[in-house]
Order: C-alpha cells, then structure tokens, then sequence
C-alpha cells in the first residue's frame, strides 16, 4: 500500500503555514496518511518510496459503494489475500 511507503509530505495547514514531516511532527504525518478522520490541510507534495515491481502482477478492481457492501468485500479480501503464495 502507498502509505507505507510514504517518507515526506507538503502540506498547507488551516493556519496557512507549509509544512513538512519534520515541521508538522510525527502525530500529523500519520493522520494525513490515513490514521485520522479529518481534513488537516492541503496536501501539495507527497515524497515516497518507490519498489520493484514484479514482473507477473495481477490487478483486479471492484466497484462497491458502502451500501453495496464494499466494507465487507475489503474486509473478505484482507482474510484471503494473505494466503496467496508470494
């Protein structure tokens, strides 16, 4: 998933000040890469890991709304994606 490898981020606060992993602390970077449920500001920059990809790589995608129960597919996914062979 991008946000594990996330290292860096821009972002403009509600106050107007920009600001960086170093100046926005380690409470902030997390929030803004998924672990809040809040809007914390304008993200202009992300800086990130980048990993090999493999040379077989399959992809799906499925359109689900939450009333058309896309938790529970993600949630059924998480049970059985770890148990694929890498």
């Amino acid at each position: 998933i991008t946000v594990d490898h996330v290292v860096d981020a821009q972002l403009i606060d509600v106050n107007g000040k920009l600001l960086n992993r170093a100046s926005m602390g380690e409470d902030l970077f997390w929030a803004i890469r998924g672990g809040g449920g809040g809007s914390f500001g304008v993200i202009l920059s992300w800086k990130l890991n980048l990993v090999e990809v493999p040379k077989i790589l399959t992809v799906f995608k499925v359109n689900k709304t939450l009333e058309q129960g896309g938790t529970n597919v993600l949630y059924k996914w998480q049970l059985v994606s770890t148990k694929f062979p890498e």
